[in-house]
């Protein structure tokens, strides 16, 4: 979660979002609930913030 909410606060945070979802959360609040719902990653049933954490911790590597 917070490497999750990490990616919120992050600058440039518009552009990563609307880079890697197409989309840029317009609050904390809808953020929050975003994280929440249902995701695929590649193949597998995962959430948002599976997906969210996936791509930080990639960008580290």
């Amino acid at each position: 979660m917070p490497l999750c909410y990490g990616a919120f606060k992050r600058p440039g945070r518009e552009a990563w979002f609307r880079r890697y979802f197409g989309r840029v959360p317009a609050s904390e609040q809808e953020f929050m609930l975003w994280i929440g719902e249902r995701a695929m990653l590649g193949r597998t049933l995962a959430t948002q913030a599976v997906r969210v954490a996936a791509l930080i911790v990639a960008e580290l590597a």
